[in-house]
């Protein structure tokens, strides 16, 4: 299992290369990726010493990492979003089409 400090390395890592990625991707979230590439760097972030800090992404693509991104968030003990905050989070957003 991902230690906290990893976590937050890898949260941090896939969020700007997702962005770095998909700047003209739709659906990035939507679409699956690779289950075999999707394994494989699950398997990359969970192996220490470096939890994928030398990562190179040839090979893989937006999809996938965002893929394994959408499963760290799934697998977090805690929500990003307090429950207690959640309408007030989501309530200015339901202003936007």
């Amino acid at each position: 299992m991902w230690r906290v400090s990893e976590r937050e390395r890898f949260l941090i890592r896939a969020k700007d290369d997702i962005d770095g990625l998909a700047t003209d991707v739709e659906g990035i979230f939507r679409v699956s990726g690779s289950a075999k590439r999707i394994k494989e760097l699950q398997a990359i972030f969970d192996s220490p010493p470096t939890y994928g800090k030398s990562l190179e992404w040839d090979g893989f693509n937006v999809h996938d990492a965002a893929n394994v991104f959408r499963r760290y968030i799934n697998h977090l003990p805690e929500s990003i979003i307090p429950h207690d905050y959640y309408f007030a989070f989501r309530n200015p957003l339901s202003s936007f089409p």
